[in-house]
């Protein structure tokens, strides 16, 4: 919850009710409008991007904590993805300027170097990464519309995905639907979900949620990338 500088913690799967938290992170734990979150399910660290102090909190154990924080000044944070494999580098998806902070594993700086970034980007919105390596980016772009940029082995260039109609407005979060193998894009304004099946080129199909409900950051599975329980997939790319 952004304004109210919290994150509740859930047991999975949750249940067909809606109950409460068996756990809250407060401000008082660091939490400083905190937007998109992932959780290594490897090591259960709770990784959240927190706009307002320009960092990234790490949170072990279910919210003790925090135990490190990733340092993003100047930038503010928006969301954060964590690549799978040897490498376990982070990367942060930022507001404006638009781009994507890499941090290499064990590191509380970001390397300038390998940020990720796009010419036509205004404002940076969400980040994930697919079982092959690629990060997805989505964007509002200079005149006003969501994109989506993939990144080949989450490196420049990247390449902007064609999407069934054009954004208009800010997008929500790329979350991966692993099971089904579709990467999901929120399109907060039209209560809207764009899912694309490999290789997440587009245009892809449009669902619709709940009625009311304005997706943002959220996931049927949003985990550390890692590869698939099923039979081994080729990369389309």
């Amino acid at each position: 919850q952004t304004f109210a500088n919290t994150v509740n913690i859930y047991n999975s799967p949750p249940g067909p009710s809606n109950p409460a938290p068996f756990y809250t992170i407060t401000a008082g734990q660091g939490l400083n409008s905190p937007m998109g979150m992932i959780s290594d399910i490897a090591t259960t660290i709770l990784y959240v991007a927190n706009y307002g102090a320009q960092n990234v909190l790490l949170f072990k154990k279910c919210g003790t904590g925090p135990g490190f924080s990733l340092i993003d000044a100047p930038f503010n944070p928006t969301d954060v993805a964590i690549s799978g494999g040897s490498s376990g580098a982070v990367y942060v998806s930022n507001d404006s300027p638009a781009n994507v902070t890499v941090f290499p594993i064990g590191s509380a700086n970001y390397v300038p170097a390998l940020t990720l970034t796009d010419p036509n980007a205004a404002n940076g919105v969400g980040i994930t990464i697919d079982r092959f390596g690629r990060c997805f980016w989505s964007f509002v772009d200079t005149s006003g519309q969501g994109r989506v940029d993939r990144f080949v082995n989450c490196a420049m260039p990247g390449v902007t995905i064609a999407l069934f109609t054009p954004i208009n407005g800010p997008p929500g979060g790329v979350p991966l639907d692993f099971q089904n193998n579709r990467l999901l894009l929120n399109h907060r304004a039209a209560n809207r979900t764009y899912r694309l099946p490999p290789p997440y080129t587009g245009p892809g199909t449009l669902h619709t949620p709940v009625g009311g409900a304005h997706p943002h950051f959220w996931s049927m599975r949003k985990t550390r990338a890692r590869a698939s329980r099923a039979a081994p997939a080729k990369d389309p790319a």
